[in-house]
């Protein structure tokens, strides 16, 4: 009969059903294998014996239940030979029954676990191997193999039906992911190629401009370098012409003595009248009112005149007095630290140098780099350059003096 239904009543005898009836109603229902992780192999004895733990299986439409742990014995090893046991859930059709059983191995220096037994009425579920080498005598957990979730030894039964076979579909999305994901490396290389570009790019552009940016500084730096040096020569070379013209003439009170002479010159002008005849020489409360009157040596009375003469003359000697200067350097060796100041000092020996002298030290630019917040003391036979920092190379200088409190003309 092609046409099979369940189950219905039975009339006289016309509705006979039997074991198998069942179990094919129950196959495409259930896959084959254990419930919930049950049946699980332990070496627990410490003996040549293991146990299977509570758990049910299925099995072409029949159903297995161990209700308590069951031990089973494990045959002795051999002397010499390995060998791999099953441990294994046997359908047996013929003598109706569903059995936790061992499956003895063949002893062998190589061993291998003895094939599953699945004939027309034999079905066999391997839930574990053991490995039994020569001299063994007792089975510990590291010689058992829990083979429960390998499908084709004995699976997992999760479902209430027999699980779908998805591999093609598994192979169509993982061919598809990876084509996708082959798409998106490809992608990620090409803005990774051009972000270094543009990057690799860019920094050169950068790095150009800066370069470009410095040399124009430098060059500027040493234009404006250069002519400062110019200008300072110059003014070195015109200051020390003019210097060695009034050296000889200032005092100890240089600017005092200068600025007395010239207002008492100035003072004697201003108090020279010009009279409008001879007998009005030594009326100072008259003026010539006529502009187109020239005056000459005559209108200036004698004392006047020695006035004049006399800070003419001192003037004269001001500018023709002890204002002195020399090139000198400071050598790098000759900076010592003062103790009491915590400041560096280089000595200049000088001897027509004395305390009451100024001291004016002048530099170019690359030497002025070389030293910090400096200033100069003299003494008695010389002078001191003074800096908070001691330089690291030779200094030169240009060192102009001059006497101070020189009296003026009267």
């Amino acid at each position: 009969m092609n046409e099979k239904s369940y189950f219905f009543n039975d009339v006289n005898g016309d509705r006979v059903y039997y074991a198998e009836d069942i179990a094919s109603l129950l196959t495409p229902l259930f896959s084959n294998g254990i419930f919930n992780n049950g049946c699980n192999v332990l070496a627990e004895n410490d003996n040549m014996s293991v146990n299977v733990s509570e758990g049910r299986a299925f099995i072409n439409g029949y159903s297995y239940w161990n209700a308590l742990p069951k031990t089973l014995s494990v045959e002795n090893a051999d002397g010499i030979l390995n060998r791999i046991d099953n441990v294994v859930i046997r359908l047996d059709l013929v003598n109706r029954t569903i059995t936790s059983q061992i499956v003895k191995g063949t002893f062998a220096d190589q061993p291998v676990a003895p094939d599953l037994v699945r004939s027309s009425t034999i079905y066999d579920l391997r839930i574990a191997k053991i490995s039994i080498p020569a001299g063994t005598t007792t089975i510990t957990q590291d010689l058992v193999t829990d083979t429960r979730f390998i499908n084709s030894d004995c699976g997992n039964v999760i479902s209430p039906i027999e699980t779908p076979d998805t591999e093609d579909l598994f192979i169509q999305i993982q061919t598809a992911f990876e084509k996708q994901l082959n798409t998106m490396n490809v992608t990620i290389n090409q803005f990774k190629t051009d972000s270094d570009t543009l990057i690799s790019t860019t920094t050169t552009n950068f790095d150009n401009k800066i370069k470009e940016f410095t040399k124009t500084f430098n060059d500027t730096m040493d234009t404006n370098s250069t002519t400062f040096s110019n200008a300072l020569r110059d003014y070195g070379l015109e200051f020390g012409s003019w210097f060695d013209k009034v050296k000889d003439t200032l005092g100890t009170d240089v600017a005092g003595a200068l600025l007395n002479a010239i207002n008492e010159v100035s003072d004697r002008v201003d108090k020279i009248k010009v009279p409008t005849k001879t007998s009005d020489l030594t009326n100072d409360s008259k003026f010539i009112a006529d502009e187109n009157y020239v005056h000459t040596d005559n209108n200036y009375s004698n004392t006047e005149k020695e006035k004049i003469t006399t800070n003419t003359t001192n003037i004269t000697k001001l500018l023709n007095g002890n204002l002195k200067s020399f090139i000198s350097t400071l050598p790098v060796a000759n900076w010592n630290l003062n103790s009491d100041t915590n400041f560096y000092e280089n000595d200049v020996k000088k001897e027509d140098i004395t305390s009451k002298h100024f001291i004016e030290v002048t530099m170019d630019i690359p030497n002025q780099e070389k030293i910090v917040d400096g200033y100069v003391d003299s003494y008695d036979g010389g002078f001191k350059v003074i800096t908070s920092e001691k330089p690291e190379a030779d200094i030169d200088i240009s060192v102009t003096y001059q006497l101070t409190n020189i009296e003026g003309g009267k």
